[in-house]
């Protein structure tokens, strides 16, 4: 859906990268097009397109697949007991890793500052004794079509304070 937008269209991409319907007026929240998924017990909530199938896999997992069920997107929870930064979480969990190839984004609330990997497949949030991470799995396919999508996950992340 978010991936076959025209994101050769500057409007249509600015748009959906900043959290705005790119096929409407207002927020993409408030669009027909998304649903909320919100695990309570860690205070995590993303949007996801509605065409999308969701199962939780255990308290701190949950995949998301879009329609042709060869792409998925997992939203899940992390123990974060030192409380570091996301990209000080992920160098420690990946220390072959070039510190110099990680992006470093935010939410579009602008509460949660995190890292996306150097491939793009993954994006890492740090809030507290957790670490939320959103990544996509495609499977031996050649090409990815969620990109786009899994950018729209990781930043609408939102996390209610009171469970950090």
């Amino acid at each position: 859906m978010f991936d076959k937008l025209n994101v050769g269209n500057r409007t249509q991409a600015a748009l959906l990268f900043a959290g705005y319907n790119p096929q409407g007026a207002g927020k993409l929240s408030a669009s027909v097009l998304v649903s909320t998924y919100t695990n309570s017990l860690y205070g995590a909530t993303v949007l996801y397109p509605r065409s999308w199938t969701t199962v939780a896999r255990t308290s701190t997992e949950q995949l998301f697949s879009n329609p042709s069920n060869d792409e998925t997107i997992i939203v899940s929870i992390q123990n974060n007991a030192a409380r570091q930064t996301a990209k000080q979480w992920y160098i420690q969990e990946a220390p072959s890793v070039d510190a110099t190839t990680i992006t470093d984004v935010q939410t579009w609330d602008k509460l949660s500052s995190g890292i996306m990997t150097p491939d793009g497949n993954a994006y890492y949030f740090a809030n507290g004794s957790q670490v939320y991470s959103v990544s996509l799995s495609y499977g031996p396919k050649p090409s990815v079509d969620s990109r786009t999508t899994l950018e729209m996950f990781a930043r609408s992340l939102t996390v209610d304070p009171s469970k950090v």
